[in-house]
């Protein structure tokens, strides 16, 4: 699928016209802003781990730069020196790791991130930090925004790493005097994507009767988040942060939009709290006993999520596509990947080989 993106104004600070190092360049939204980059004729270094990284990134018009950012005795010194500021979107999402995915989100995004705003310092870098909106840390049912002040518990591991990622890197940053901006997005969902939530979506679309609270959860399309943190590069205001989220919308909402775009309704059912707090006390003695659990997914779910995205669109001057747009692209993508969907849609046909 072909992805086109706003122009971004000239009046950008000066560094931003210089070449830019973005970490994580083949990972999803990685990609989409090194293609966003090259697209405006900037050049851009990208970050990767294997040589097939490597040759996807040459191919795609960037100069690869194959590091393992977790390793904290890396050498950036020729790509900082290149590089007139820095994008780091290299990070791991996970719900309910286990002990090896607990070990990958904690050097994926805590020591990466560390290791990128000290080796930026030198150079007095301008690092744009993808973090994510989870660190905001509302109040339940409260709508979030860039001033509010966190007042929940840590919901998951992956949260607790991001937070702690996001205040080092700020500590960091205050003390090596680096500029620092950073973008939160909400949960990123649309086409080339099907892993983590994308998974509760495409279960539903495919028939799994789908059981979940009547909360409400906050989602951008990847296109208007790469093209956020891109806008944020050039005009992002240091020390600040931009909420990046699109829609607001319950669950509920949510299938209804789901089965008007795909002609097949799934089989839903709203869980009222007692039940839903029943379900988060299985999950728990799941865990208590080593036996794998959604806890996380749940807590998360019952919690919802609540941000406004709307200030980061006025800064940064560019607009959130509608969620019908996000959300029928991404079924049509889903739908041309082989054995993700795997019940016939009225709106949306296949040629795979489906299941009879």
């Amino acid at each position: 699928m072909a992805y086109s993106f706003d122009r971004v104004p000239q009046d950008r600070h000066p560094e931003a016209t210089r070449p830019v190092l973005v970490t994580g360049a083949t990972g999803f939204i990685g990609e989409l802003v090194a293609r966003q980059f090259i697209e405006e004729g900037l050049e851009v270094y990208g970050t990767t781990r294997t040589a097939d990284g490597s040759s996807k990134l040459a191919a795609l018009g960037a100069t690869p730069v194959q590091v393992d950012l977790r390793d904290s005795s890396l050498d950036l010194n020729e790509a900082m020196g290149d590089c007139g500021s820095v994008i780091h979107v290299a990070g791991k999402t996970k719900f309910d790791p286990d002990e090896r995915d607990s070990w990958e989100l904690v050097s994926s995004n805590i020591e990466t991130t560390s290791t990128i705003i000290k080796s930026a310092a030198p150079y007095r870098r301008p690092v744009t930090l993808v973090s994510s909106a989870v660190t905001v840390g509302e109040a339940q049912d409260e709508t979030a925004d860039k001033d509010t002040v966190r007042t929940r518990k840590v919901l998951s591991f992956y949260e607790k790493t991001k937070l702690i990622a996001e205040n080092n890197a700020l500590k960091i940053a205050k003390e090596h005097d680096v500029p620092l901006v950073r973008v939160n997005p909400a949960s990123v969902q649309g086409p080339g994507r099907i892993s983590g939530t994308a998974q509760m979506l495409i279960g539903y679309i495919n028939g799994l009767p789908t059981r979940l609270p009547d909360s409400a959860i906050s989602l951008v399309d990847p296109r208007d988040c790469a093209n956020a943190i891109v806008r944020a590069h050039g005009l992002g205001k240091a020390g600040q942060r931009y909420i990046v989220s699109g829609h607001i919308i319950t669950l509920p909402e949510l299938v209804r939009v789901l089965d008007t775009i795909t002609g097949t309704p799934g089989e839903f059912e709203i869980v009222g709290n007692n039940k839903f707090r029943a379900a988060i006390e299985i999950e728990r003695l799941k865990r208590a006993v080593r036996i794998r659990s959604k806890l996380e997914l749940y807590r998360n779910l019952r919690h919802g999520a609540r941000y406004d995205g709307s200030e980061a669109a006025i800064d940064l001057g560019f607009s959130y596509r509608p969620i019908e747009e996000t959300l029928r692209d991404a079924v049509e993508w889903y739908s041309s990947q082989p054995g993700v969907i795997t019940r016939r849609l009225e709106n949306f046909p296949t040629t795979h080989h489906l299941p009879d």
